[in-house]
């Protein structure tokens, strides 16, 4: 049995084994050390691999709620979300922005690995295809070739490292919601029906993996999350002027008010705002209408400041590095002198755009979000992740 102890010193002790623990030095908000407080109900032992190297993680279940070590606001925020965007209202403020806007896969770059490890596949095992070139059926024996097991640890860093980069973005947009509120308020999506209709943009960004991430950390505020039936709400399609539904096409991002008085608002936007007023089955109108003179002019300065090219200010700050995720094309390591005895590398045409400066091509070299410079590669045991229960 795998079990967690405090003295000497912090270790995991299995079979006779003593893992000591390596925990953040750092610690700044001190979540660590009040994690470290309550009493451990279980622990297990995790694998990784991060740039080729193996590392060993504990994970520590502790007893009661994860520690709070960042403001959350105590109004009701509501949000429309969409395959790619996010639009959400509060008392104080309203933004609409790109979801993970600083996270892009390289799709380029993905096809060729992926093309690359098909050709070594074949070649190596040209038994299992017919002449058609399709696999035949039946039980097979695949052999992988060195070649095609180092582009596919290549593949696996790539995504590992689009996975981290998302997971940071995710946690960056939920915590600046909560600081506006704890209450969150947004309609009950099929996910699904995105990855059918947005397949690319869903792969990258993953709405519904942040539909959950707020959710849980909502929960562990104190707040919730409350999804709204579109069925039964449809907030869409209401104006709240004229008090009628009116359909519109998805091409159509603007919403215009049937009174013929109110400026025409940002379709996300005011679909955010009445989220924030409505229940679950149901939309308050007569909040709405009590409601919309102050939400008016947040919307107003929202959609003014997605125009604006300049830094913004407030809920649309950036919060996510330029992180770029993908294989380094072999342009962009730098050619290799012919003193080491191997040929210079070749610039390959389409893994760059056109405006890319020549400091953004260095992208791959940045850490792991979590992990600093400098540290030990070495096999050992760290605090992975501490879960409340």
């Amino acid at each position: 049995m795998i079990r967690f102890r405090k003295e000497p010193v912090l270790a995991i002790h299995w079979a006779g084994l003593v893992l000591p623990l390596r925990l953040d030095p750092k610690d700044k908000r001190a979540w660590q050390r009040i994690a470290l407080e309550a009493r451990t109900k279980s622990v297990r032992v995790v694998r990784r691999t991060i740039r080729g190297k193996t590392r060993w993680y504990a994970q520590l279940v502790q007893e009661g709620l994860a520690p709070q070590v960042r403001p959350v606001g105590e109004d009701v925020v509501g949000y429309d979300l969409g395959p790619s965007t996010v639009a959400f209202v509060s008392e104080t403020d309203a933004s609409l922005e790109n979801l993970c806007p600083k996270v892009e896969q390289r799709w380029k770059e993905t096809r060729r690995i992926l093309r690359r490890m098909d050709g070594s596949r074949r070649s190596t095992n040209p038994e299992n295809y017919d002449t058609e070139g399709r696999v035949k059926r039946g039980v097979k024996r695949w052999v992988r070739s060195e070649r095609y097991k180092r582009r596919l640890r290549d593949l696996a860093e790539t995504e590992r490292r689009l996975a981290a980069a998302r997971k940071t973005a995710h946690g960056n947009l939920a915590n600046r919601i909560l600081a506006q509120g704890k209450t969150v308020k947004g309609e009950k999506l099929c996910y699904r029906s995105f990855q059918k209709n947005f397949g690319r943009s869903v792969k990258v960004r993953t709405p519904g993996m942040w539909v959950e991430r707020i959710r849980r950390k909502a929960e562990s505020a104190g707040g919730g999350l409350l999804e709204i039936d579109p069925r039964k709400t449809r907030l869409s399609q209401f104006d709240h002027t004229t008090g009628q539904y009116v359909k519109k096409p998805l091409s159509l991002r603007t919403h215009v008010f049937g009174d013929g008085r109110t400026e025409p608002v940002q379709r996300d936007l005011y679909s955010a705002f009445l989220a924030k007023c409505s229940e679950k089955d149901f939309l308050d109108i007569r909040q709405v209408r009590k409601a919309w003179p102050g939400a008016e002019p947040l919307l107003r300065r929202a959609m003014s400041r997605g125009k604006e090219p300049a830094r913004r200010e407030g809920l649309s700050r950036p919060h996510v590095p330029d992180v770029r995720v993908g294989r380094p094309s072999k342009g962009e390591t730098g050619k290799r002198s012919p003193a080491d005895g191997r040929r210079p590398f070749r610039r390959d045409r389409g893994c760059c755009s056109a405006s890319e400066s020549p400091g953004e091509s260095d992208l791959y070299s940045l850490e792991r979000p979590g992990f600093s410079h400098g540290e030990d590669q070495k096999m050992s045991c760290r605090v992975h992740g501490i879960v409340a229960s």
